[in-house]
């Protein structure tokens, strides 16, 4: 599976898609084979993933591999919180469909 990158950069001050186009299609998945988008602060990198690359992508960092990843805990306003190994088991149920879980400065949200 190809990861979708979509790099935002300042000019002026404003935000702006380093990559314009029109739009992207995503492909209905398998329900055990939902697909996130990802941004992380605010806004200044923004990914689609699946399970598998966003773990295959970071694998060696913060989000997965440190002490630091077994207490960040992701929000959610309707549903407490989790660990992200957690919430991404958790999220192959259709419930968590567009339901964004926040960290520090990381948002995660099921699309698909």
């Amino acid at each position: 599976m190809n990861l979708l990158k979509i790099e935002i950069k300042k000019i002026d001050g404003r935000m702006m898609n380093k990559n314009l186009f029109k739009s992207i299609h995503i492909t209905p998945r398998l329900e055990n084979y939902p697909l996130y988008l990802c941004s992380w602060n605010n806004g200044e990198t923004i990914e689609v993933h699946s399970e598998e690359t966003l773990k295959e992508e970071y694998k060696n960092s913060n989000l997965f591999n440190c002490d630091e990843a077994k207490k960040t805990m992701f929000h959610c306003n309707y549903e407490g919180e989790f660990l992200l190994d957690d919430y991404l088991k958790e999220s192959k149920k259709s419930y968590y469909l567009n339901m964004p879980f926040h960290s520090s400065n990381m948002t995660i949200n099921r699309i698909c």
